[in-house]
């Protein structure tokens, strides 16, 4: 990600202590599985959106934040445990190190401190759009639940599951921001949607050719994940070479995969449609006035690029 406009750089500082503060339980080991998430803090693009799209008023946005962050988490953590993970952020999942037991608990934990938030903030409308969030998200879970191993995935099934997991969060993200800054909600929110598209289909891209050291490759494929340089692939692919691809994808076999998908253009298709939605999440904001914060919102989609360029 590209360095934290120095907008926002005071109020981000503060969402930080505040999510350092909400990382706490009374019980020991939900302590300890709290202080041991919070040594990886991830990119907080989520709460980056809320306050740039807050404008004025982030010292208002930044509970919000905190509270969009830990749904962000929390989701996170109940992926692993479907998902069997061992790695999470480079380091052991909590599911591999505690348990399926105590990720799902702490997950719980996470999302009740998320909504003890949003209560206190007294305005429905925001209730609203967080549990509705919420369940959007968890049918993304169990869609994605249904289609795993499913050799007929296609591509509108794939971006369904990526809106419901990812985008919506991310549409949610930028619709709070504006409520609370006072601007139009849906050019926001529409921004985020499609950055949260542009996101995701960079994270998969990732999940093939990272050169991260703290990324494990090949996670999605060993969890039973089709990603859409892997759908565009057999979309492509004729007969046995669809056969040999479904194979190379049971066998786990990621290098021979990825010269496939390379051949097939999985991964330009996939950069290309990523681009489209960045350029689009930037085209959402047209109608919005010109201000440092709207250059800071092109900003932010243009680092969703260099991720993997």
């Amino acid at each position: 990600m590209t360095t934290i406009p120095i907008l926002i750089k005071e109020s981000l500082s503060e969402t930080r202590k505040e999510l350092a503060s909400l990382y706490t339980a009374n019980v020991e080991t939900a302590s300890q599985i709290l202080s041991y998430l919070s040594e990886s803090e991830g990119k907080l693009i989520r709460p980056i959106l809320v306050l740039l799209a807050s404008h004025e008023k982030q010292q208002e946005a930044i509970g919000l934040a905190s509270a969009i962050e830990l749904i962000h988490i929390a989701s996170l953590l109940h992926d692993d445990v479907i998902d069997e993970a061992d790695i999470r952020r480079g380091k052991e999942a909590i599911n591999a190190r505690w348990g399926e037991k105590w990720a799902v608990l702490v997950g719980d934990f996470l999302l009740s401190t998320a909504f003890n938030i949003i209560l206190k903030e007294k305005d429905w409308r925001i209730f609203e759009i967080f549990t509705r969030t919420s369940l959007i998200m968890t049918e993304g879970e169990m869609a994605e639940l249904e289609a795993k191993n499913s050799p007929v995935i296609d591509e509108a099934q794939y971006l369904s599951i990526v809106y419901r997991k990812t985008a919506s969060l991310f549409a949610s993200s930028g619709r709070v921001g504006a409520i609370i800054g006072g601007r139009p909600e849906e050019p926001f929110a529409d921004y985020g949607k499609n950055l949260g598209f542009a996101f995701q289909i960079t994270d998969d891209l990732l999940d093939i050719s990272s050169k991260n050291p703290t990324k494990s490759i090949g996670q999605d494929i060993k969890n039973g994940r089709l990603t859409l340089p892997f759908i565009h692939s057999l979309k492509e692919a004729k007969g046995s070479e669809k056969k040999k691809i479904l194979e190379l994808i049971s066998a786990n076999n990621l290098s021979e995969l990825k010269r496939i998908v390379e051949r097939y253009g999985g991964i330009e298709y996939s950069q290309q449609l990523a681009e489209k939605y960045i350029e689009e999440a930037k085209s959402c904001l047209k109608t919005v006035s010109p201000s440092p914060y709207k250059d800071s919102l092109f900003n932010l989609a243009d680092s969703v690029r260099i991720r993997v360029n």
